[in-house]
């Protein structure tokens, strides 16, 4: 039978198409106990072998052999002379198997317990399953720490990769390492929400968070984001000694969690924000920020899709719009320093971009001298093009901005990204 399914399902595998009661006792009488031996005896008979009259049979058997064929012909299921062959049921396609269709099979049989939300969303198509399977792993204490190795047999350092100052657990990596817990708190000041409910528990922290906001948003998925973050980060350290710093491990847990933000959410975004800029490389993202009259700078330079560069710069007593100016000056100083021809700019101030456009004005005394050394740097390049983009979309540099409100005047540091691994770090002094 070149299609006759079958169900590749613990404990044991079945035919989907079985044989009828009177047609599996007629061809038993005849010590025929498989539908390969009828057809290796029968097939003699005719190449396809259909019809009751091709075996010699009449009545009852006759009823129930017809009955049986019209059925395979029905699911397009020819009987022949070529082998059995094992298809997946779960498979409508094509009858292969994949790790996409088996975690699906698992997940639409074992629906998690009525009330529980916390499974409910590990659970939930809001997720990649690779993170849904760690995130269930880590709550069973089940993850290959190093904890777990040396309960069989393993000897190993025992201590956590990131902080050097624990034991490499599940409870520790993600509660109480200073790297998990510096993560929380950037996204927690990124997406405006309170660290109140932390606990020491993996299990605890996860079901107050998820109590703590709607499913809808976006912020009740990101503790699951950030421990896949974490545990590739540690696992880059232990196996290929790369470390990743906590902006790196930022970027990388805001793109996972609006690349895989809940439907209703996108949609709203989508219709809100458009579909966000359309990058031609290399291209540069500047922001600025004040508090207290104390300003900070950050811009990202990218090259390339897997090379880029990210800079954080104190900028000293200024306002917001100063600020967002003196982003783009350094931006474009950089770019001009590492000898880039061509570039294409994005910024959420409206005031420059429009600025720089020429369709609006800066009029603010002490603006001159940097609306004079930004027009200067504009003549260096063959090509430059400026482009106004919300603030939802400008996240890194606003990030980057943030943690340079703290860095004294002209100081900055930068971080140089290759394949999604840090390539190096340093400080620098601009001016």
């Amino acid at each position: 039978m070149d299609t006759m399914s079958w169900l590749a399902l613990t404990p044991s595998l079945v035919y989907s198409h079985s044989l009828p009661n009177g047609l599996r006792d007629f061809l038993e009488d005849l010590d025929i106990t498989t539908l390969s031996q009828a057809r290796n005896i029968l097939s003699g008979l005719h190449h396809y072998w259909y019809t009751a009259e091709d075996l010699f049979i009449d009545g009852d058997w006759k009823t129930a052999w017809d009955t049986f064929t019209r059925g395979l012909e029905c699911g397009k299921t020819r009987l022949n002379t070529q082998s059995d062959t094992l298809v997946w049921a779960h498979n409508k396609i094509d009858g292969s198997v994949t790790a996409n269709l088996v975690y699906d099979s698992i997940v639409q049989s074992s629906s998690p317990p009525a009330g529980n939300k916390l499974l409910a969303l590990i659970w939930s198509s809001n997720l990649p399953k690779k993170i849904s399977c760690f995130i269930w792993l880590a709550l069973k204490n089940k993850v290959l720490t190093w904890n777990n190795l040396q309960k069989r047999g393993w000897i190993g350092p025992g201590i956590c990769a990131l902080c050097y100052a624990g034991e490499d657990s599940v409870q520790h990596l993600f509660c109480s390492c200073a790297v998990w817990k510096n993560v929380l708190f950037h996204l927690s000041d990124q997406y405006h929400f309170s660290l109140s409910f932390q606990s020491d528990n993996l299990c605890t922290f996860l079901e107050k968070w998820t109590v703590s906001f709607s499913k809808h948003s976006v912020c009740c998925y990101l503790p699951f984001h950030a421990m896949w973050a974490i545990w590739k980060a540690r696992n880059n350290n232990i196996f290929e000694g790369k470390k990743m710093l906590v902006l790196s491990l930022l970027h990388q847990i805001v793109y996972s969690s609006q690349m895989y933000c809940p439907p209703a959410m996108k949609a709203k975004k989508s219709r809100a924000l458009g579909s966000g800029p359309v990058l031609v490389y290399p291209c540069g993202f500047f922001d600025g920020a004040s508090t207290s009259n104390i300003g900070g700078v950050g811009f990202c330079l990218f090259l390339n899709e897997s090379h880029s560069f990210e800079f954080a710069l104190g900028a000293g007593y200024c306002t917001n719009t100063k600020a967002e100016l003196v982003g783009l000056w350094a931006l474009l100083h950089s770019a001009q320093v590492m000898g880039i021809p061509t570039l294409n700019v994005f910024g959420d101030s409206s005031v420059i971009i429009n600025w720089e456009k020429g369709t609006a004005g800066l009029s603010t005394p002490n603006l001159s001298h940097w609306c004079r050394e930004t027009r200067k740097l504009c003549t260096c390049f063959l090509k430059l093009s400026f482009s106004h983009i919300y603030h939802e979309h400008n996240q890194l540099a606003d990030s980057l901005s943030k943690s340079a409100l703290s860095l004294a005047p002209g100081v900055g540091s930068y971080t140089e990204i290759f394949e999604g691994l840090l390539a190096s770090h340093d400080t620098f002094k601009l001016f």
